[in-house]
Order: C-alpha cells, then structure tokens, then sequence
C-alpha cells in the first residue's frame, strides 16, 4: 500500500517534538467531516466550538507567501503560548473565586508531593541511624582481644613455662619451611 502523507504532518510532528506534553493533555477526539478548513477562520488559532490543543498550532500555520515556514511555525507557537497563558489565568481567578466563597480544594499535587517526599526521608533516615549503628557494632566486634598491656604472660607461672618448652624445641630455629597449606611437622 501507498503511504498517505499529509501537508500538516511534518508541523504535527515538529510541534510535538518541541512540545512532548501536550501529548500527556486530555484530548477529545470528534468525528467530523473533514471540511473545518471551508467552516473555520484558521487565521485565528482559538475557535469557538474548538477546545486548544497540539493540533492548533499545525492549523494555524498561515499560508502566506511572504511568511517562511519557520516565521509561520513562530508565530502560531507564539499565539498558542499566549492561550495557554489565558487558559491558565482564567483557571487561577476561578479556583480564587470559589476559595473566595468557601470552596475547599484539598491538598495541591505539590503538597502532597512535599509529604511523600518528607515520609520517605524520614524512614530513610531512621534505616541509615539503624545502619550506622550496626556498622559501628560489627567494628566493635571485630576488635575482641585485650589491649597490649594486659597481653603479656604471667612471669613465673610454671605450667605457661612448661608448656612454652614443649613447643620450643618443634619450632626450627630459622623458621618452618612452606610444604603445601597445611602445617606439617615431621
């Protein structure tokens, strides 16, 4: 089959690859009968019975000879910024208004984002005290002998004195020669 391209996808594409977002925005999708070009004025970007969306700037793209398409692609970004703008002022005054009259929103996005962010820290916090202190015990347990001082033999203790001469005579006096891993005496 041929592929059927359009005028209108390069622009879609161009603008949705500037804008990725506008993808993320509900969107509805009617059926019509492909005649919006003959029933609407494009030279404006907002139309009544239209809502804004990523497709309006592609459709807002005049034809005019004088203009380059980068020029044209500028200015519909330029007016569909200035929209959104609108949209989002009208959406601000009104969540004022009805604060104003005793509306109760609840938390915004970002709040609860801040107490997600602030109940993580805190039992990351709590793992990394618990943490520290267990490495701080495995050192302590590393360490299990008995300081220098008191690491000296008794002086005058006849059994270590004994025990110590047996030894004495199976140790070679230049050292014991390596034989494999294992500790070999003959």
């Amino acid at each position: 089959p041929q592929r059927v391209v359009y005028e209108e996808d390069s622009l879609r594409t161009e603008f949705f690859t500037d804008h990725p977002w506008e993808l993320a925005r509900p969107r509805v999708v009617l059926e019509n009968d492909g005649r919006d070009a003959e029933r609407k004025d494009w030279s404006l970007l907002s139309q009544p019975d239209r809502p804004v969306d990523g497709e309006s700037p592609e459709k807002g793209q005049k034809p005019d000879p004088k203009m380059t398409p980068a020029r044209a692609y500028d200015q519909a970004r330029k007016e569909f910024y200035e929209m959104r703008l609108q949209q989002d002022i009208e959406r601000r005054v009104a969540k004022e208004e009805a604060m104003a009259t005793g509306a109760y929103f609840g938390k915004s996005t970002l709040q609860i984002g801040m107490e997600l962010e602030d109940k993580i820290f805190e039992e990351w916090k709590a793992w990394a005290s618990a943490e520290v202190i267990q490495q701080e015990q495995r050192r302590a347990a590393m360490y299990t002998g008995v300081d220098n001082e008191t690491a000296a033999l008794p002086q005058g203790d006849q059994e270590v004195e004994a025990a110590l001469g047996e030894v004495d005579a199976t140790i070679p006096a230049q050292g014991q020669e390596a034989r494999g891993g294992a500790a070999f005496v003959p």
